[in-house]
């Protein structure tokens, strides 16, 4: 007969093998299910890595597409501005040396389409430099009266043919020498009234020039355009600068242009570090304000 000590000393031996087999089996399972997930972790990791790869690959793409694209629009519009000024200076001639009413007739439609055209080719030789960072920014001193006279001499000819009002104010005490790009601020103002005026039928364009001091020696030159004309609708608002966007296309589908100059106006105003808003109201006009940080030149009058 088997002592009952022995019994119990075998009974505890199979119970702590059991105990064991149990233990080792799970862990057993435990080693299988790490490397499956570390099998897994690598596939994942190398998965995200050919993603990665592939995105790069197709943002490269869309950069060389857009590169090209650029180049293109801008090599495209300096060869059509050559012949299109060749154009308007042989139908310049024809113009001061008529003697026909029909023919002169038809000589101030070539002028009027290829001003138009040309216009069109400036803006989108603008764009693709601004969409290639190209564009450069160049300050020099300027007297802010002649840029003025400039920009009246410029837009006053439209609002006659459409029989508007075209009021120009100017604070007297806005420093009159100025340093700053002359020529873009000029573009931009003339950009904003000649919209004025095309989305204007009756009433009245009103140019507001102003300031307000930055600090020494600095200014922030304002400049709002006002008109009587269509307005914007609220909704619309946010997408009036979107580059070659119409708004309210069924009621303005017979307004010439791209859509690039607000675009091209705000990218300007941008790279100036300034900024350009709008205000407006469906049916009765809009306001557009630019506001450019300037550097008052020495030796300017109404230097406080």
């Amino acid at each position: 007969m088997i002592a009952s000590g022995t019994i119990i000393f075998y009974s505890f031996i199979t119970v702590a093998i059991a105990v064991a087999a149990a233990i080792l089996t799970l862990f057993i399972c435990w080693l299988v299910m790490k490397s499956k997930r570390v099998v897994l972790s690598k596939a994942s990791y190398q998965a995200l890595i050919d993603n990665n790869e592939k995105l790069a690959d197709a943002e490269r793409r869309a950069n060389d597409a857009n590169k090209a694209k650029s180049d293109f629009l801008s090599s495209m519009s300096h060869e059509i501005r050559t012949p299109m000024n060749t154009v308007l200076g042989m139908n310049e001639m024809i113009l001061r040396e008529s003697t026909s009413q029909e023919i002169t007739d038809y000589s101030e439609n070539i002028k009027h389409a290829g001003n138009l055209l040309l216009t069109l080719i400036n803006d989108i030789l603008d764009f693709s430099k601004i969409e290639s960072h190209k564009l450069e920014i160049v300050t020099a001193e300027y007297n802010l009266s002649s840029v003025i006279n400039d920009i009246y001499t410029i837009v006053n000819p439209r609002a006659e043919e459409k029989n508007l009002c075209l009021n120009f104010k100017n604070n007297p005490e806005i420093p009159s020498l100025l340093k700053g790009d002359e020529i873009r601020i000029k573009q931009i103002i003339v950009n904003l009234i000649n919209n004025a005026i095309k989305y204007t039928s009756k009433g009245s364009v009103t140019v507001d020039f102003d300031y307000e001091k930055l600090g020494y020696n600095k200014i922030y030159l304002k400049v709002s355009v006002a008109d009587t004309g269509a307005g914007i609708k609220e909704e619309d608002i946010p997408y009036i600068f979107d580059s070659f966007r119409r708004v309210d296309t069924i009621k303005n589908r017979y307004i010439e242009g791209a859509g690039l100059g607000l675009s091209i106006s705000k990218e300007l105003c941008i790279l100036m570090h300034g900024e350009i808003n709008v205000e407006s109201e469906y049916g009765k006009g809009s306001v557009f304000t630019i506001s450019i940080p300037q550097t008052i030149s020495e030796g300017s009058e109404n230097v406080e």
